[in-house]
């Protein structure tokens, strides 16, 4: 308790209106005794910061005694059992396996609504005479936290009254659409967590790089600010197909030629040859015309449902042709079956003729589904030279479509 004032003074014979006399300049030297002997003795933590350590096997009045809260035999009276643990027989995890995976390779993009940049816009915290690029919205606490980057999205797309010029990491169609049709612009780039943390710190460009030809209108022209570190460009096949694509606005889409695709591995349909097409519209010789007639032909195969009709097996030869399918193979028998071809009789090296012709057994699989055992059988031991009729084939094209 604090000291009591009154009988402090009566024991020191100090009369009270002396002290009332002097001033407030001797209470001081009383004043700090009172309030310290106050607080020291009711200090305490708040109430639930500390608990009481449980003390086990101390008596029954604690109500952790004797078997200290784990119950009456078992195992798990005795010791602890592992995660997992069956009873001794194999374990789930090892008779089903582990189910699921985590991919390494995925990224985690932040959504950003198109009616929240408008909403930033609104109140100042962004300025739409700019391009709002991942900097701008990082450090406007519009995009938080930036991990991978964000993707454009396009809720709230009524609300946009400005012409903005946005570049994201991913946007979906429908906000490149609400974007543009207000005027303004979407550009995608990519990037990675480390670009991003040195765009943020105002180390590294957040538009440009490279390979990149990324044009903004409201972008100021003259001299660009240097930065210490180049912002990087993808590398892998995805990322790459994806920034190579216009529909995507991706910063990467001036790689591709007219009518080019942004795959890297598949052919786009109905684009052949630059050189065969060239010499096609000089009106080339005869020659090269064979040249485009063979290779139109082959794309309207390979562009087929049979992958490789062509492809040479184990069965094949320099002789013979083992079709993957029996469809090609019609379709072959089809070109050169009479009247376009005329049946002539084909000579057979003795080397390559069954040891015995008369009997069917003796002849080879192979030959016997090729030449038949009549052509190898057949008197004439003359090579015979034919005209196949490639080259009318050729100048006259495939007639039609193919036979499905």
């Amino acid at each position: 308790m604090p000291p009591n004032l009154q009988k402090t003074l009566r024991a020191s014979w100090i009369p009270v209106s002396s002290i009332t006399r002097t001033g407030p300049s001797f209470l001081p030297f009383l004043y700090p005794q009172q309030r310290s002997a106050s607080i020291l003795s009711n200090l305490s933590d708040n109430a639930g910061a500390y608990n009481r350590k449980i003390r086990r096997g101390r008596g029954p009045s604690s109500g952790k005694g004797k078997t200290s809260g784990r119950g009456h035999k078992g195992q798990k009276a005795r010791g602890k059992v592992p995660r997992g643990f069956n009873g001794g027989q194999t374990p789930n995890e090892v008779v089903h396996g582990v189910r699921g995976f985590e991919n390494q390779f995925s990224i985690e993009l932040q959504p950003l609504n198109l009616e929240k940049v408008q909403s930033w816009v609104d109140q100042g915290r962004l300025n739409p005479s700019q391009p709002i690029t991942i900097r701008e919205l990082a450090i406007s606490r519009c995009v938080y936290p930036v991990k991978d980057g964000f993707k454009l999205l396009a809720k709230g797309s009524d609300k946009i009254t400005l012409p903005l010029h946005i570049v994201a990491s991913r946007a979906s169609a429908s906000a490149i659409a609400a974007v543009e049709a207000a005027g303004g612009s979407v550009t995608t780039r990519y990037y990675t967590p480390q670009s991003i943390k040195r765009i943020i710190k105002g180390m590294t460009d957040p538009i440009h790089s490279m390979q990149s030809q990324i044009v903004i209108p409201v972008e100021e022209p003259g001299e660009k600010k240097e930065y210490p570190v180049r912002l990087p460009d993808p590398t892998s096949r995805k990322d790459i197909e994806y920034y190579r694509d216009p529909a995507h606005r991706g910063y990467l889409s001036h790689h591709l030629e007219e009518g080019q695709g942004p795959s890297l591995f598949f052919k786009t349909p109905g684009v052949g040859n630059s050189v065969a097409r060239k010499k096609r519209s000089k009106g080339t010789s005869a020659t090269d015309n064979h040249v485009c007639h063979s290779y139109n032909l082959h794309s309207l195969v390979s562009h087929s449902t049979i992958k490789n009709p062509l492809t040479m097996s184990k069965d094949s030869s320099h002789t013979y042709i083992h079709f993957s399918h029996p469809r090609i193979a019609d379709l072959f028998e089809e070109y050169t079956r009479p009247p376009h071809l005329p049946p002539e009789p084909i000579y057979v090296p003795p080397q390559h003729q069954p040891p015995n012709p008369e009997d069917e057994d003796d002849v080879v699989p192979d030959q016997h589904a090729a030449f038949g055992i009549q052509r190898a059988t057949q008197p004439k031991r003359e090579v015979a030279w034919r005209d196949l009729g490639l080259e009318a084939l050729m100048e006259k094209g495939p007639s039609g479509r193919l036979p499905r």
